[in-house]
């Protein structure tokens, strides 16, 4: 069964772009098939190369799929539950980061900030190297692994708001956290619901992608009446539009999505989708603008390989910009860090008119 995501998930890690590929030399030399793989990309992918000009080697069409679609991956398989550091893995053209996730290793080893790494190849042995993005700090920091199951949505306060942060779409489980959130929420006592008055912040700065499936249902929650959401485009198949909402709107009113260069794909569907429908306003950074959808296939049973087979338009047809969603309170500051996100948001909120 192949699964359509509009970025990768794996495991415990969500990827804007492809982080370093570890243990390449296993995957070009395992016992994956070379055919299977061939025909897919062939059949498939966004690029539609004549079947002479797909390697016939196993090292050669790892390397070329790599340099013809910077978002395609062959891999191996990874269970949903195993030990992991706990962190969540961002890449656009500049940095690689590294989030830490609520609840896992790292977060329980005391690393709150994003970090941007310097040498990757340290997480391979457990240890984060980089700069704390937050204050610019140095750090080297060994992580224990441990069994963790990554959630996608985590509960924070920023500007003394209740907040969602959510850091990715995963099937089957994104949407039911969420519900569980909100009968939470619905459950607390009337001092506790004043507070939810002027409504959530959905926090997506560190938000990659995922399931565009979970992310249109995700969207719906917030919608009495059933809209078209978003379309997928892809190669080799007939056009596909989603539609979401009509079940009647369970979610509390959003106050503002935040969103920084790191949201990309089913998030920025989400961003384009609540703005267009409830015209939530957006603060923050340009995001991503990442177009294209990935579909995942296994290869055999220890491998999988990702590939981009089409590109996604958003509500009633909107284009993608691959320029990004352009925030309506744009955040000059440092984006990752904190204080200065919530000092700047308690100002925005009651003094600038972009924001209720």
């Amino acid at each position: 069964m192949a699964s359509m995501c509009l970025v990768c998930i794996l495991g415990a890690a969500t990827c804007l772009q492809p982080f370093i590929q570890h243990a390449q030399a296993d995957v070009k030399g395992g016992s994956w098939p070379l055919g299977k793989a061939r025909e897919f990309v062939m059949n498939r992918h966004v690029s539609q190369p004549a079947d002479a000009d797909i390697p016939e080697d196993r090292v050669a069409f790892a390397d070329w799929l790599r340099r013809i679609d910077p978002y395609a991956a062959i891999e191996p398989r990874r269970e949903a539950v195993g030990k992991s550091l706990g962190l969540l893995k961002l890449e656009d053209s500049e940095n690689k980061l590294v989030v830490p996730l609520v609840g896992g290793s790292a977060w329980d080893s005391g690393l709150r900030s994003a970090v941007q790494i310097i040498d990757p190849g340290e997480l391979e042995h457990g240890s984060v190297v980089g700069n704390q993005l937050d204050n610019g700090q140095m750090i080297n920091q060994k992580i224990d692994r441990k069994v963790h199951r990554p959630g996608s949505i985590d509960f924070v306060y920023l500007a003394n708001l209740p907040t969602l942060r959510i850091t990715g779409f995963v099937s089957g489980r994104t949407v039911r956290s969420a519900r569980f959130r909100f009968n939470w929420l619905a459950s607390l006592p009337a001092i506790a619901k004043n507070q939810l008055s002027g409504g959530l912040v959905l926090d997506l700065r560190y938000c990659g992608g995922g399931d565009v499936y979970e992310a249109t249902d995700f969207g719906g929650l917030w919608l009495d009446d059933r809209v078209n959401w978003v379309s997928i485009n892809g190669v080799g198949q007939s056009d596909l539009p989603l539609q979401t909402g009509g079940q009647g709107a369970i979610a509390p009113m959003i106050n503002a999505i935040l969103v920084s260069r790191f949201t990309a794909s089913a998030c920025e569907q989400l961003v384009l989708g609540l703005k267009t429908y409830l015209q939530v306003p957006i603060a923050g950074e340009n995001t991503a603008g990442k177009c294209s959808v990935q579909t995942t296939i296994p290869l055999g049973s220890s491998f999988q390989m990702r590939i981009s087979t089409g590109h996604w338009s958003g509500p009633e047809g909107m284009d993608c910009d691959e320029s990004g969603v352009v925030p309506d309170a744009p955040f000059k500051g440092n984006i990752h860090n904190n204080q200065e996100v919530e000092s700047w948001l308690s100002q925005a909120l009651p003094e600038q008119g972009v924001l209720r």
